[in-house]
């Protein structure tokens, strides 16, 4: 485990000695994760989630890095139930992920429009739960999952000080995480 955070400190320090101005970027996103079918039998959960993306971090010259968090609902297969003051209510479950990443992106195209391109490489901490929503004093399970490290490519259109819209597809190692497909918008100012 601390090898893997020394890995993804050094890709984060990496990032920090281009020569150029610096960025601050922030995304906003809808995401689609799938688990291993293994993971999703053991914590009893669906293989896929949906959900948001939301993260910040510095872009210089050709580099970024940044942290980003995930929130997907997913089918709970192992329902519970408990009665409440508004009744007899069942249990749901959501899927965190946090990432730490560093990557590259290149430019293509016009600058008015530019195609960007990239890869990023990261590791991510996932966790789950499953609850009863709005319901203060119920019952809930801590779901664990695996942490790993993920690669994702990416495609962008943008501006360096603008907005940029993008998809990426992350594939995960190591981790109960299969794949994440990625849909974000990015402001870098």
């Amino acid at each position: 485990m601390k090898a893997r955070i020394a890995a993804v400190c050094g890709l984060l320090a990496a990032a920090s000695v281009a020569h150029a101005e610096t960025s601050v970027r922030l995304d906003m996103g809808l995401v689609s994760g799938a688990v291993s079918g293994d993971a999703a039998r053991r914590v009893g959960i669906a293989e896929r989630g949906y959900g948001l993306l939301f993260g910040a971090g510095l872009g210089r010259s050709s580099f970024v890095a940044g942290l980003d968090a995930t929130f997907e609902l997913i089918e709970d297969r192992a329902i519970f139930t408990q009665p409440t003051t508004t009744g007899v209510m069942s249990s749901s479950t959501a899927v965190y992920d946090f990432g730490f990443y560093g990557g590259a992106r290149k430019r293509f195209g016009n600058p008015g429009a530019p195609l960007i391109a990239g890869v990023n490489a990261g590791y991510n901490i996932a966790f789950g739960l499953r609850m009863i929503d709005y319901c203060q004093d119920c019952y809930q399970e801590k779901l664990h999952l695996k942490d790993g490290f993920y690669l994702e490519p990416s495609l962008a259109i943008g501006m360096d000080r603008g907005w940029q819209i993008g998809a990426s597809f992350r594939v995960y190692t190591g981790s109960d995480f299969r794949t994440m497909i990625l849909l974000r918008a990015t402001k870098a100012y």
